[in-house]
């Protein structure tokens, strides 16, 4: 196995790996209302290095090469998580926002699980955090975009300064199609602001958190909400952060 594969197939070593997804409390509705997780389109994403490579990439493949996969960032389309054995303060700060944040947590096997009645079935890895001044992602060619997966590994480094994320990451790819020369025609955009994918609520979520600083009303509108949906604490908990607790002294 090439070593660049290793980057979809580390994580199912430990297919019980905690993950975390962090949102406001509108996006969590958006999740059960629509039953859906929404992969954002690669370069509507907060960090403008998404999909880019890395400085030693560029000079060994030249400025065509990197012009071609900035454009090529508009048919990749992209959901986060989070790795970790634990809650996250850092994560509840930089994307549970305010006092109304929600924590989803899931495992990587629950994730994968939870696409079984997808057709586009999404690839997902473990992002690696390299430096873009000095690190060389894996060299692909333009003519390899279609072959295989090899048209994700730019969206599989990030720099190192966003290490504390411990992303695992989902992806779709909708190729742009092939001119009567062989090339990608990269003049038509498929994928808009993203693409929202059907999943298996009650096989996705295993348990449901509240910001550690919600007030009671909005802890017991969850809850609410949660049963609206047929989401039961028998079956799925909802309860607020363990941060929340108070200290023993």
């Amino acid at each position: 196995m090439a070593a660049e594969y290793e980057i979809f197939e580390r994580i199912k070593e430990n297919p019980s790996a905690r993950i975390w997804r962090y949102m406001n409390f509108t996006k969590f509705v958006y999740l059960l209302d629509t039953r859906c997780l929404y992969f954002r389109r690669s370069d509507k994403l907060e960090d403008r290095f998404e999909g880019s490579t890395p400085k030693p990439n560029f000079y060994f493949q030249g400025e065509r090469h990197s012009g071609f996969l900035k454009q090529f960032r508009r048919y990749v389309a992209i959901n986060c998580w989070h790795i970790n054995t634990r809650e996250s303060a850092a994560m509840w700060e930089l994307y549970g926002k305010g006092k109304s944040g929600i924590a989803i947590q899931s495992t990587y096997e629950r994730l994968m699980e939870s696409f079984s009645e997808v057709e586009e079935k999404p690839e997902v890895g473990r992002i690696q955090y390299i430096d873009f001044q000095t690190d060389f992602s894996p060299i692909v060619n333009q003519s390899e975009f279609l072959t295989g997966r090899n048209h994700y590994y730019q969206f599989m480094y990030k720099r190192k300064s966003f290490k504390h994320e411990n992303e695992l990451r989902a992806l779709i790819c909708r190729p742009p199609p092939s001119t009567a020369e062989g090339r990608l025609d990269l003049s038509e955009n498929l994928i808009h602001d993203g693409i929202p994918v059907k999943v298996a609520i009650k096989t996705l979520i295993e348990k449901i958190f509240i910001h550690p600083d919600a007030p009671l009303w909005l802890i017991e509108l969850v809850k609410s909400i949660a049963k609206k949906y047929d989401i039961h604490d028998a079956e799925i908990p909802v309860k607020q952060s363990s941060l929340a607790d108070d200290p023993i002294y």
